[in-house]
């Protein structure tokens, strides 16, 4: 059943994040040179822009994404991406230091499996349902531990 029922009046702006879809992305290691990513744990707030609290997801997230180093090669890694696994190993409600340990001992190329955290908006359902919002990356986690460039 696909309804707009559950939508808000036309008078009211709704604005939330989310995380997008999952994604593979694998870095190969080469001789001798970092990855070229930081990373950190912490907490992204998922409130809106009401300023209405809402829920914070802990997690891993990537601090910084060298350019020219196997990770930013890739182009598909970007600050602010949350880190759900590495190689098989679940990383959602991990540490630091487990996250650390699962990419130092990961294989050749490294597995990751990722999120971004995506915005969405409605300031007007009523003028063009067909563009009920706008997403894009827009992530600000709050460093909670201290980051390592690995």
């Amino acid at each position: 059943k696909n309804s707009h029922a559950d939508l808000p009046s036309p008078s009211v702006g709704v604005s939330a994040k989310f995380w997008g879809p999952k994604r593979l992305v694998e870095v190969r290691r080469e001789p001798g040179q970092p990855l070229g990513i930081a990373i950190v744990g912490g907490k992204v707030d998922m409130a809106g822009q009401s300023g209405q609290p809402g829920d914070s997801v802990m997690g891993i997230f990537i601090k910084n994404v060298l350019a020219n180093s196997p990770a930013g090669r890739t182009g598909d890694l970007a600050t602010g991406d949350r880190i759900v696994e590495v190689d098989g190993v679940k990383l959602r409600s991990s540490d630091h230091e487990l996250a650390v340990k699962a990419i130092q001992g990961a294989g050749n190329p490294i597995r990751f499996t990722v999120q971004s955290l995506q915005h969405w908006s409605c300031k007007d359902v009523k003028s063009n349902h067909n563009e009920l919002g706008t997403r894009s990356n827009q992530s600000h986690p709050n460093k909670i531990a201290t980051t390592m460039s690995v």
